[in-house]
Formats: C-alpha cells, structure tokens, sequence
C-alpha cells in the first residue's frame, strides 16, 4: 500500500512539473536561428542524455575494474 501511495505521489509531482513546464523557450546555437521549443522537452532531452552519460561512464568503470582484477589474477598466478 505504501508503494502505491508513493506511486501516486511521484505520478502527480512528474505531471505538475510538466503541466508547469510546459511554455515555449527559445533554443539558440552558436550558428543558425534559433528554434522554439517546449521547456518540458528539452528538460527531458537534458536528463535523458545526463543519464546515457551516467550509464556509459559506469559501464567503462566497470570495465576497468575488471580488468584490473583479472590482472591481478594474472600477475598473482606468475609469482
């Protein structure tokens, strides 16, 4: 029941930001026009790329971590 009510919560806390997010802002780049788009997408567009950032820097991390521990391994059976 608890989760539900969290569910619910975090639910209508999501839709509130965005119904309040929701107006036009102007998107400039270095070259070109600049472009109207809705404040809620490039909200969205900014945490869905923070967060492939986030996923990807883990997945190297881990990587490595991996590979030292192989190494280790390695140099710990040639002793």
């Amino acid at each position: 029941m608890l989760q539900l009510l969290i569910a619910v919560a975090v639910t209508i806390t999501i839709v509130l930001f965005g119904l309040a997010n929701s107006h036009d802002v102007e998107l400039s780049y270095i070259v070109g026009e600049p472009i109207r788009i809705r404040m809620i997408f490039l909200l969205f567009c900014v945490f869905f790329a923070g967060w492939i950032t986030a996923y990807f820097y883990q997945m190297i991390a881990q990587v490595n971590r991996r590979r030292r521990r192989i190494r280790a391994e390695h140099d710990r059976d040639f002793e």
